[in-house]
């Protein structure tokens, strides 16, 4: 029975560690600046500063952070804020200044 178990954990390491390699192999592409970006989300994550709130969205086609302060944006992006979901985002100089939600882009 241990024999099996030892067995056990190591396929499930090895396993592990196959899947972060696959995980951490992004691609290479980046945010382009001066035009709108399609944006897959991974995940969202809202922190609130002392005057407002910031949501951070993860790009799961670039691997990249987004960070939206504007309010405007915020709301508009929060309602297809879950994994899958898709928005175009506006960057000017590394800064989102507009996004587009277009209803069932996915």
């Amino acid at each position: 029975m241990q024999l099996l178990g030892k067995m056990l954990r190591r396929l499930i390491v090895a396993f592990a560690g196959l899947a972060l390699i696959v995980v951490a192999a992004k691609s290479g592409f980046a945010f382009t600046n001066g035009q709108y970006n399609l944006i897959r989300i991974q995940s969202c994550i809202s922190v609130p500063e002392s005057e407002q709130d910031v949501l951070f969205v993860v790009d799961s086609i670039t691997g990249g952070t987004l960070v939206l302060a504007d309010s405007l944006a915020i709301i508009s992006v929060i309602p297809i804020c879950h994994p899958g979901g898709a928005f175009f985002a506006f960057l000017n100089n590394g800064v989102v200044t507009n996004v587009a939600v277009i209803p069932g882009l996915l």
